[in-house]
C-alpha cells in the first residue's frame, strides 16, 4: 500500500506572499471609508446651522457595528469635547454649551450623519469634526468643518440698477455709434456731390474755355482794325502827318511808305507804320 504525501511548502510560499502583500498595502481589505462634509460654514447669529456629514463605505452601515463622534474645538490647541456620539443608537451629550440646542438630522440608511445646532451664538464658532468608522472598515473616517458666526448678514446687491444703468449706457452708445455713422454717410454722400459739381463745373469750364477762346481769337483779328482806328483818331487829332497814315482796303495794314535811305526809313513814321503792320 502506498502513501501519496502532497508538499506542504507551496502553501507556506502563498500564505507568506499574501501577508506580504497585505502589510505593503498593495491589497486593503476595509479601507474603502470616505466622508465628505463642508468645510466653511458661515451663519447669522440666532439661526440654525446644519453641520452635514455623509460618508461611503464598500459595507452597509449596521447599527450593531457602526460608530460615530462629533467633537468640538474652540481653537487650534484646544481640547476637543464630545457632544455627539452613536453607539447602536444616537447620543446626545447634555453639556453646557449646546444643551437643548443641537439634533440630530442624518439618517444611518443614507450614510447621512450630519447635525443642526440651534440658536447659533458666537460662543460657538471653532471646529467640529465629524468621526465615523464602519466596521469591516479599518480606517476611521474624518470630516472637518469650521463655524463662523456673524452678528449682521452684509445687504444683498440690488441687480436691478446694475441692469438699468449697464442698459442705459449701452443704449446710450448705441446712439452715438449710430449717429456716427449717420454723420459719415451724410459726409460721403456730400463729398460726392461736391466731386460730382467739381467734374461738372470742369467740363463746363473746357467747354466755356473753348468758346472763350474763339471770341478772343476774333476779337484779336478785330484788335488791329480797332487800334489801328483809335490810333489814327488820336493822330488826326493830335499830329499834322496823320494822313500818312493811311489803311489798305482790308482795313488790317497800314500803307507803307516809300523810302530810298535808310535815315528816312528808320524816322519816326516809316518806323510806326511799319511797327503797326507788325503788331
Amino acid at each position: 500500500m502506498k502513501v501519496k504525501t502532497r508538499p506542504v511548502l507551496p502553501f507556506l510560499h502563498f500564505g507568506l506572499a499574501g501577508l506580504m502583500l497585505l502589510s505593503n498595502g498593495l491589497v486593503r481589505l476595509g479601507s474603502g471609508m470616505e466622508v465628505t462634509v463642508t468645510p466653511n460654514v458661515v451663519k447669522l447669529n440666532g439661526t440654525s446651522a446644519k453641520l452635514t456629514c455623509t460618508f461611503n463605505s464598500c459595507y452597509d452601515a449596521s447599527e450593531k457595528h457602526f460608530s460615530l463622534n462629533w467633537t468640538y474645538q474652540e481653537c487650534n490647541n484646544c481640547s476637543e469635547d464630545l457632544f455627539v456620539q452613536f453607539r447602536h443608537r444616537v447620543i446626545i451629550s447634555k453639556t453646557d454649551r449646546f444643551l437643548g440646542r443641537v439634533e440630530w438630522s442624518g439618517s444611518l440608511a443614507r450614510r447621512d450623519v450630519s447635525v443642526t445646532i440651534h440658536d447659533i451664538q458666537t460662543s460657538d464658532e471653532g471646529i467640529y469634526r465629524c468621526y465615523v468608522l464602519n466596521p469591516p472598515d479599518r480606517h476611521k473616517g474624518l470630516g472637518t468643518i469650521r463655524l463662523s458666526v456673524v452678528t449682521e448678514v452684509a445687504p444683498e446687491r440690488d441687480s436691478t440698477i446694475a441692469v438699468i444703468i449697464g442698459a442705459s449706457v449701452g443704449g446710450f452708445l448705441a446712439v452715438v455709434i449710430l449717429i456716427l455713422v449717420i454723420v459719415k454717410c451724410v459726409r460721403r454722400k456730400k463729398k460726392q456731390d461736391n466731386q460730382s459739381e467739381d467734374q461738372k463745373t470742369e467740363e463746363e469750364g473746357k467747354t466755356d474755355g473753348e468758346g472763350n477762346q474763339e471770341e478772343e481769337e476774333k476779337e484779336e483779328v478785330q484788335e488791329p482794325e480797332d487800334t489801328h482806328s483809335a490810333i489814327q483818331e488820336q493822330l488826326l487829332v493830335y499830329h499834322r502827318g496823320h494822313t500818312l497814315f493811311s489803311m489798305l482796303p482790308s482795313r488790317r495794314r497800314y500803307r507803307s511808305v516809300k523810302t530810298n535811305t535808310q535815315q528816312f526809313r528808320n524816322s519816326f513814321f516809316p518806323f510806326a507804320i511799319s511797327f503797326l503792320n507788325g503788331h
